[in-house]
């Protein structure tokens, strides 16, 4: 009769108080479980979603998780807007043993700089492991009984990943875990816009400011040592925003509608004439045109001299 009573004091307090879900969860296996989703005792598990790949993450709807767990166990539910769901990597998890001794924290430490490193110097190619630098939230506290311990990374941003820790003994079994969030910089010194800059816009050198930033937060960006003045822009680029070289281009040495000088040498036989350019040329690069006097079609290579170099032979789908 008394566990009765208390099975039902349970069962009204869950329904009159509710359960609260989380905003982040970290998850193993392939399934989301409600169990997952909050530290509450629950009277039964149910299956919330699928996890995402190995390495990957997913955002639910808070509500439509609550109403879901209402509807199936009649609980009262608090839910975030949305709950993020982290699933580690075990195929990359990195596993330590420390024979005959105890695991000490700068132990965990050496193995999860490495972890991130590596994981860092994968995903960009043009970074090394030297130029990294970590900062690590949570903290690092390896159970004295443990024999070896296991990393498994999920990355949540670009430059951000969450680590669990898992501390085994002998058999490999688990015997605690270590939540923690790594922040991975690489600090260039790159170039961003010193005003608001318009697309079509030609840059100069005062249009430019070289500013140290995380370059791994970046889709692109422009070295120091790479002249900015004279590009091009194709998008217009906010105050304080890194230049991304897919945006920008050597403007045409001469615009389409220009009429310029056009020559055919064979070397025996030299012929000019003007021709006007059905295109932006570009230096060293095919443009059409059409011969100011006649209007045929002209193909040729546009010289850094703003000559057109005739090819009387080029076919317009050989271009």
């Amino acid at each position: 009769m008394r566990g009765f009573l208390l099975g039902l004091s349970f069962f009204l307090a869950l329904t009159v108080f509710g359960i609260t879900l989380k905003e982040e969860v970290y998850v193993t296996g392939q399934e989301v479980m409600l169990s997952d989703l909050t530290d509450a005792e629950i009277p039964q598990d149910i299956l919330i979603a699928y996890a995402p790949p190995p390495g990957y993450s997913i955002t639910l709807n808070g509500q439509s998780v609550a109403q879901r767990i209402e509807r199936l166990l009649n609980l009262s539910v608090n839910a975030p807007e949305t709950i993020r769901v982290f699933r580690y990597d075990s195929t990359k998890a990195k596993s330590a043993e420390v024979a005959e001794k105890q695991i000490f924290v700068e132990d965990v430490e050496r193995a999860l700089e490495e972890a991130v490193k590596l994981a860092v110097t994968q995903i960009r190619d043009d970074i090394s492991a030297t130029e990294i630098t970590l900062n690590v939230e949570g903290e690092i506290s390896p159970d004295p009984r443990a024999k070896r311990f296991e990393l498994n990374l999920a990355r949540i941003t670009r430059s951000s990943f969450s680590v669990l820790v898992r501390y085994l003994d002998e058999k490999g079994s688990s015997l605690s875990v270590d939540y923690l969030k790594v922040f991975a910089r690489v600090e260039r010194p790159i170039w961003v816009a010193s005003r608001m800059i318009y697309a079509g816009e030609i840059l100069t050198e005062d249009d430019a400011t070289l500013t140290e930033m995380n370059i791994l937060e970046l889709d692109g960006y422009v070295r120091h040592d790479i002249a900015i003045r004279g590009l091009k822009t194709t998008r217009s680029f906010k105050k304080s925003e890194p230049f991304d070289p897919a945006y920008l281009k050597l403007p045409p040495l001469a615009t389409k509608g220009s009429v310029v000088p056009a020559v055919f040498d064979t070397g025996w036989l030299k012929v000019s004439t003007f021709v006007r350019l059905m295109e932006d040329g570009y230096a060293e690069r095919y443009v059409v045109s059409r011969n100011v006097q006649t209007g045929e079609l002209v193909y040729g290579i546009l010289s850094r001299d703003g000559v057109l170099l005739v090819q009387p032979f080029i076919e317009v789908s050989s271009r």
